[in-house]
């Protein structure tokens, strides 16, 4: 009878200590900051090799590889040390979409496209790498609607046919655009912008390729560059029209440098005069060691280019702003007020913040207050079993 009253009270124990358990012992730390600008929807993959249409469905992409039915590699976020995708002699076409991609080296290509055909890559974010984005040997295919930072090279298209470059965003790469032998292309609404060269550059053996509508500007003077570098082209037939130059007077027809002699006849004056908007997060209080809390800044400005959070102790350095919104993790903070405040900057160094207040309190049950509760417990049931045995002896 004993045994099994101090089994039940082993158990007891053990469903108390399960319930009253709220935060680890030991003081809590201050974590690394984890900046993150991508949402967290996407699937963490390794960096993807494909040189056959066996590859595709061997890593279990839909799709059949035609046109009406092309492979699809979408949703994933691929961190590599070189490539993170590789795709080299289909004749497959395939669909690349809504994927974030980032390397530490600018040794490789980050996306290096080869010798395909009939492809889209559309609404990706692809940072650093050689390239950012390399098509070489390339017909027909549709870029649109990326958002492409930090690469030593932005978008390079190599021996290139019938591609369409459509609403992309290229910045913080040191030339923003390369075409070598790039024909019969259409480069069309694209904001071309903060790249530390050239924004975009063509080379004597190009032809035949339209630049329409782009937003180009603040390019070059950056690391001894000279400013507003903003196009250079050396092909043939190219056709410039309706751009909006950041250095452009407003008078008369816009030269683009280079052996090529091409005009922008029809030029508008691209400005950026707004800072960035914020909505402002409220302030919030988290519980020490319990959880994470993210603050979510929703942010609006044409040509974002850096950002950085500021906390007590901590001043980093700027980062690349690449998109419209910013989620900060503030990890386990100790108790106390913790002031974060997000400096942003557009391209031409208009600047705003916002200063969110974290207040972290204590748990309402601390491992010491479990601690003492579990020897008051453990105390009591010592006694109640010494009490139980002298009344059976006496019985």
């Amino acid at each position: 009878m004993k045994a099994r009253v101090e089994k039940a009270i082993c158990a007891i124990l053990l469903i108390s200590a399960g319930f009253l358990y709220i935060a680890p012992p030991g003081h809590a730390r201050i974590l690394d900051p984890r900046l993150r600008n991508f949402v967290e929807s996407y699937e963490t993959h390794l960096p993807i090799f494909i040189s056959s249409a066996y590859d595709f469905q061997e890593l279990g992409f839909s799709g059949s590889g035609t046109v009406d039915d092309p492979y699809i590699i979408e949703n994933l976020y691929i961190e590599s040390e070189n490539e993170a995708l590789r795709i080299h002699d289909v004749d497959s076409s395939f669909i690349v979409r809504n994927c974030y991609m980032t390397s530490q080296h600018s040794t490789f290509a980050l996306v290096d496209i080869q010798n395909a055909r009939n492809i889209t890559i559309e609404d990706c974010i692809f940072e650093m790498g050689m390239s950012s984005l390399r098509a070489s040997d390339v017909e027909t295919a549709v870029i649109r609607n990326n958002t492409i930072v930090s690469g030593t090279y932005g978008i390079t298209l190599i021996a290139c046919d019938e591609i369409e470059v459509t609403n992309n965003s290229i910045s913080h790469c040191r030339t923003g655009m390369i075409g070598s032998s790039l024909v019969n292309s259409r480069i069309i609404e694209n904001k071309i912008y903060g790249n530390i060269r050239v924004g975009v550059d063509i080379s004597g053996i190009s032809e035949n390729n339209t630049f329409l509508g782009n937003r180009i500007g603040w390019n070059g003077g950056y690391a001894g560059y000279p400013a507003n570098n903003n196009a250079v082209d050396d092909g043939a037939e190219s056709v410039w029209a309706q751009n909006s130059w950041s250095d452009y007077s407003g008078y008369g027809d816009y030269e683009i440098e280079g052996a090529s002699g091409s005009m922008d006849t029809t030029p508008r004056v691209l400005t950026d005069t707004a800072p960035p908007v914020i909505i402002q997060p409220a302030n919030a209080t988290i519980v020490e060691g319990i959880g994470e809390h993210n603050i979510f800044w929703n942010i609006t400005d044409d040509f974002p280019f850096t950002y950085k959070v500021v906390r007590q102790n901590y001043y980093p350095s700027n980062r690349e702003w690449i998109g419209n919104s910013i989620t900060y993790s503030v990890g386990n903070l100790p108790v106390g007020s913790w002031n974060f405040t997000l400096v942003l900057t557009d391209v031409v160094g208009h600047s705003t913040n916002s200063s969110v207040l974290i207040s972290s309190i204590p748990p309402l049950v601390t491992p010491e207050l479990i601690s003492t509760i579990l020897v008051l417990v453990l105390v009591v049931s010592v006694i109640g079993i010494n009490e139980f045995g002298i009344k059976r002896k006496k019985g």
